[in-house]
């Protein structure tokens, strides 16, 4: 048997399978281009277009709108309804600034829930905010209240805070505040 015979067999097998990873790593988005032994044709390169991954937003300020109602034992349970016209994502917890205070509230790291609370428009999230506790320190009544969005990485706010409306009289708040992160449902926010 010719020597060529015999090497041309194993090469076929070769771009064969050659040819179809090409084809796999082309459907997943890359730019393949295969070069051929000498005695095959030339294949030629393939590309793919990857598909438009859809947008993910942090819910912010701008899109969502954000009440406060008291409840018993010095904690207001904040409500955030999507108005906007797609879905976002409330991500972590509320970052809170009520009044002129320069310090974000702190967190209760064991109300996490099991997934990110998706809002579609008109959609609410939850989060209860303990404003003060006895013997901490600090206590004094505020007004205002600005809610801010936590980014996708949950390391800072994105985009505008939204106002909050407080009753009349205010509300009091000391340096024990604490957030549970944002809730799909009021239940769950309300059992912390």
């Amino acid at each position: 048997m010719h020597l060529s015979r015999l090497t041309r067999r194993p090469l076929r097998g070769v771009v064969r399978g050659a040819a179809a990873t090409a084809a796999l790593v082309a459907s997943l988005g890359a730019t393949v281009a295969l070069a051929a032994p000498s005695d095959a044709a030339a294949t030629a390169a393939r590309t793919a277009k990857p598909a438009a991954a859809a947008a993910i937003t942090s819910c912010t300020g701008s899109d969502v709108k954000v009440t406060a109602k008291t409840e018993p034992g010095q904690r207001l349970l904040l409500t955030a309804t999507n108005a906007g016209k797609r879905n976002c994502f409330a991500y972590g917890y509320p970052y809170l600034r009520f009044g002129d205070a320069q310090a974000a509230p702190g967190y209760i790291a064991a109300s996490v829930p099991q997934a990110v609370v998706t809002l579609a428009p008109h959609q609410s999230a939850y989060a209860l905010v303990h404003t003060s506790s006895s013997g901490a320190h600090h206590n004094h009544g505020v007004h205002t209240l600005e809610v801010f969005f936590a980014n996708a990485a949950d390391r800072g706010s994105v985009g505008a805070g939204a106002h909050v409306a407080l009753p009349k009289a205010g509300v009091r708040v000391d340096d024990s505040v604490r957030t549970t992160y944002w809730q799909s449902t009021a239940r769950l926010a309300l059992r912390w």
